[in-house]
């Protein structure tokens, strides 16, 4: 076994590993980042005033 190469495929390994674990860190902040944007528009839709009550 050759130590250099060994050396060089756990090391693609890890980077894959890390840009795989990054992305999913952004994917999983935008969906949080949505869900939030989705609970203000409610929120706020939800305490405008309305005419029904008048």
């Amino acid at each position: 076994m050759n130590p250099q190469k060994t050396y060089y495929n756990l090391k693609q390994i890890v980077n894959t590993s890390t840009t795989l674990r990054n992305y999913a860190a952004k994917e999983n902040l935008k969906k949080i980042e949505m869900i939030n944007t989705t609970r203000i528009a409610r929120t706020s839709k939800d305490a405008s005033p309305t005419c029904s009550n008048y």
